[in-house]
Formats: C-alpha cells, structure tokens, sequence
C-alpha cells in the first residue's frame, strides 16, 4: 500500500514528531491508485465516470476483430421463428431437430456503441440464420425479424447465409433451402423436390432477379427485400 519514502534528510528529522510533517510524508508515500482499486469512494467513481477508459478501444482494429471473433465463439444456426414461448428451453420443434441458438444479439453488442458497431455486423456475418416460416405464429416472429434488419445497416449488409424451412415437406430435409444472399444463390440442388413445381419457378426467378439487381445497383436493402419475397411464396399465410 505504501511506497518507501526513502530516508529524511538530517535537517528534518527535529520535525519527525510534527503532526503536519508525518501527514504530509504519508500522504506523499500512499499508493492511489491502489486504494482506488481497492476502496473506491464518491470522488473516484465520479472520476470513473467523467473519464471512461476502454483499452481494448485503444487496440489496433485488426487486432479487436480478432478478440470479437473468439468472443463470440464458434459459428452457429441463429433461429428466427418458434422463440414465441417465453421461457423457452432447448431448441423448439418448430425447427425440426436443427441445432438452433436463439437469434439475439451478444452481450458484447451492449458494452457501448463503438463495441456494438464493431462486432454486430461480424455476428451476423459469421453465423447462418434458420427463417421458420411454416407455423403462423413462426412467420410473424420472421416478419419482425426481417422489419429490424430492414432498419439496422449491421444486419442487413452481413446476412450472408441464410436458411429457410419453409411449409413443403416439414417432416424431412428437403423442406430446407440454404441461401448465399452474397451472390444471390440457392445452394442444394435438390430443394425444390418436395415444392409444387409453380412455388419452385417463383423462388427461381425471385433469386434471379436479386442477382441481376446485384449487378445493376449494389444495395443492402436487396437482401431484406428478396428474403421478403421468399417469405411469402414459401410461408403460411401471415394473416
């Protein structure tokens, strides 16, 4: 707690018993720092407050990615559709057996505006997201889903890969489409065997038109607006 004061000089020490002098040597030899640490008062907090210091921040910006992306862990499915029932505990049926996480975003996004900034668009970028849409109270979770992204830049530039189960062939995988909205492709070639033939050239052309679109103006809102339209060829009513 104490730094060593070293030894008075021989002119002071007449004053050794001095009440002033013994409280000035003290508190020229206490560790601040450490009593701020460790008992710290009104002054400090306030100071805390007024002066908020992150180092990570202070990091070079390849360097905090590199501390995000082993934050946030190995990538995984984030489910949108079938977290309706709160409390919700597993992954719910509505998926089908698919390991899904509920899409919500990590506590790291919630730190402050800089970290969210930073490490929102690489969650969204890193892990593939699983649409539900066969189940009605399903399709309107989605719909919520696709409102916030339509609104929040970090979500809509970095849905990169995305997953829909839609209302054809519930019971097996071929009720499944896997999306590359990066390149505007639909991944499995066999996704359209349980599908009406009519229901299957619509999802193609809405997925041509979007690649064709990408090419004339690149612009994030195409995949919000693809995603919506394959929403309603291939899911329950909403209504």
């Amino acid at each position: 707690m104490y730094r060593s004061c070293g030894e008075p000089p021989l002119s002071l020490i007449d004053h050794i018993d001095d009440e002033a002098y013994t409280t000035s040597c003290m508190a020229s030899c206490i560790d601040h720092d450490y009593l701020d640490r460790v008992w710290p008062n009104k002054e400090t907090q306030s100071r805390a407050r007024c002066n908020p210091r992150c180092r990570l921040l202070e990091l070079p910006a390849e360097l905090r990615i590199a501390i995000y992306e082993y934050a946030l862990g190995e990538p995984f499915q984030l489910g949108v559709g079938g977290f309706y029932s709160k409390p919700n505990t597993g992954t719910p049926k509505v998926f089908g057996g698919d390991a899904v996480n509920a899409a919500l975003q990590p506590s790291l996004t919630r730190v402050s505006r800089q970290l969210r900034e930073e490490s929102l668009p690489l969650f969204y970028r890193q892990n593939r997201v699983m649409l539900a849409i066969h189940y009605r109270k399903a399709r309107g979770e989605v719909d919520e889903f696709l409102h916030v992204a339509s609104r929040n830049g970090a979500v809509r530039a970095n849905l990169c890969n995305v997953t829909i189960k839609h209302r054809f062939g519930i019971l097996d995988f071929k009720g499944v489409i896997d999306l590359d909205l990066r390149n505007f492709r639909i991944l499995t070639d066999l996704w359209y065997s349980s599908i009406p033939p009519m229901i299957a050239r619509e999802v193609v052309q809405i997925v041509d038109k979007a690649r064709g679109e990408q090419r004339k103006r690149p612009d994030e809102l195409l995949v919000v607006e693809t995603l919506r339209l394959l929403v309603e060829a291939l899911g329950v009513s909403a209504s």
